[in-house]
């Protein structure tokens, strides 16, 4: 039988969940990680709610504080990156 060795874990999510703990907190509480736009996002939720869309989705938080200098990333390209990329750059 060859054994299995779980080295690190790393996510993030809405409702403030920033690794593997969290999420088992959101999910054993039943909590709804529903909320209104972020502020630091640069959104206009008034246009959103004028076209008759919701101002309310699964948003993860402190996508903002991503330190491109720390991974010699110019903050133009920082800028133009995936902000998937951005999130799996600071989960390593």
């Amino acid at each position: 039988m060859t054994g299995i060795a779980v080295v690190g874990m790393a996510c993030r999510y809405p409702g403030d969940v920033t690794g593997p703990e969290d999420l088992w907190r959101l999910v054993a509480a039943g909590t709804d990680a529903v909320s209104g736009f972020p502020g630091d996002r640069g959104w206009p939720p008034a246009v959103f709610s004028a076209a008759g869309y919701q101002a309310v989705g699964g948003f993860v938080s402190d996508v903002t504080g991503f330190d491109a200098e720390f991974f010699d990333i110019s903050p133009r390209e920082a800028a133009a990156m995936d902000p998937q990329q951005r999130l799996m750059l600071r989960l390593v």
